[in-house]
């Protein structure tokens, strides 16, 4: 609840170019916006140009680009305050913990060294994603409601696009395996690719349709009427739901679930997902189909683990280098026991692909023990979310625990069996 924010636009020419920047001293939540037009900046100047301009000025004032994003500047301060720089092209965000008069000299030295061509303003918009914060600062909401209104004044010009109530039908991925209607034309084709294209960076945000784009991306080889109905149906879900977004209600707690939907897909393989949790909602979310075929259930769940534990590793990297202090070990859920007696004891297994994925873990698990599985429900693990079409009550009840700030019921998380 104490983290502040503050809009930036800058000011700063350069030869047939501009970038610029507005000031709300008022606001508690902001962002550094350079919305200066990337193409004209592009082709005036090298990007490395303005990359090493705002380095250097950052570096000066004792800012540190941080090991796993070089992109991501934080300056710590004895009291253990902050201000972190999250730079994306001529876009970026500045958030602090420290106290506003630290944070207003700071940027009174940026905006000195940038001779007084920068501005402040709330922070309620980053690379098209809306930004909320509670007035007590105890919350803060994304969402992607403007963008994704903006798509629909072109796909669904005339308000006919039917609103559903989840992304995907139940069996889309049994209709896909055995699909027969027509191959789209050449400009249908452009169309579905531009509406996966929008959909692909909708799902950034956007994990309640994160397995449902995740199958139309993969038909863009040869698109068919069916794959066009199912994007349809993904954007007319997005049309009855704009305005949700992922809720952060400050939940200190680190936590990971992964699963695997085992040989489902046409060629035989399996589907992993996994999600990692902080702050009461997903900060990442994933789909993927896995790279080999399994011969077992528990295989393809140590697959789906393995990819849960690269991902927790990495973001336990990024909290590292921006000096938050994650408890240990952290705990990760798997639904399938013989999964998690892989994964928490020197079990062998049959090919040495699955061998290496098992040690993967067990390097995390028994090792360093910086992680711990647990055994968790099928019903409680939100991973399952990312594997399956779900009807519409488990859709609903795993999206609001997912983006909404909902709890996970502690009862479901209780470790039903972990290896130490």
């Amino acid at each position: 609840g104490n983290i502040r924010l503050f809009r930036v636009h800058f000011i700063l020419e350069f030869p047939n170019a501009s970038l610029r920047l507005t000031r709300d001293a008022s606001s508690t939540f902001a962002a550094l916006i350079c919305p200066g037009c990337l193409g004209a900046l592009m082709a005036s100047i090298p990007f490395q140009i303005w990359e090493e301009l705002l380095r250097k000025h950052l570096t000066s004032l004792g800012f540190k680009p941080t090991p796993a994003d070089p992109c991501l500047y934080v300056k710590h301060f004895p009291d253990g305050t902050w201000i972190l720089m999250p730079i994306y092209v001529d876009d970026g965000l500045v958030s602090f913990t420290c106290d506003v008069a630290v944070y207003e000299k700071f940027a009174a030295d940026l905006t000195a060294l940038l001779d007084g061509r920068i501005k402040w303003g709330p922070a309620d918009e980053f690379l098209q994603m809306d930004i909320l914060q509670s007035s007590d600062r105890s919350t803060v909401s994304v969402s992607m409601e403007s963008y994704i209104r903006s798509a629909l004044a072109t796909l669904d010009s005339d308000g006919k696009l039917k609103t559903y109530s989840t992304a995907a039908e139940g069996d889309i991925l049994k209709r896909m395996s055995t699909d027969t209607s027509r191959v789209l034309t050449p400009s249908e084709k452009s169309e579905y690719l531009h509406a996966v294209g929008m959909l692909g960076y909708i799902r950034k945000l956007r994990c309640d349709i994160e397995y449902a784009t995740s199958l139309v991306a993969s038909r863009v080889q040869a698109p068919t009427a069916y794959d066009a109905q199912c994007v349809n149906r993904i954007f007319g879900y997005l049309k009855g739901s704009a305005s949700i977004g992922r809720t952060f209600n400050g939940d200190p707690v680190l936590r990971g679930f992964s699963d695997a939907d085992f040989g489902n897909a046409p060629d035989g393989r399996s589907y992993s997902g996994h999600v990692v949790m902080l702050g009461g909602s997903a900060i990442v979310a994933r789909t993927r189909k896995q790279s080999v075929a399994t011969t077992a259930t528990a295989d393809s769940e140590l697959l789906a683990l393995g990819a849960l534990v690269r991902s927790m590793d990495e973001t336990l990297v990024t909290l590292g280098n921006l000096g938050v202090n994650v408890q240990t070990p952290v705990e990760l859920y798997c639904d399938n026991s013989a999964t998690v007696l892989a994964a928490t004891t020197l079990s062998a297994r049959k090919s040495r692909h699955l061998a290496n994925q098992a040690a993967y873990v067990r390097e995390h698990t028994l090792s360093s023990r910086s992680m711990r599985v647990n055994l968790i429900g099928t019903k409680h693990n939100l991973a399952d979310f990312f594997t399956k079409a779900l009807g519409r009550d488990d859709f609903l009840r795993f999206r609001s625990q997912l983006m909404e700030g909902r709890p996970v019921s502690p009862h479901a998380l209780a470790p039903h069996m972990t290896r130490k």
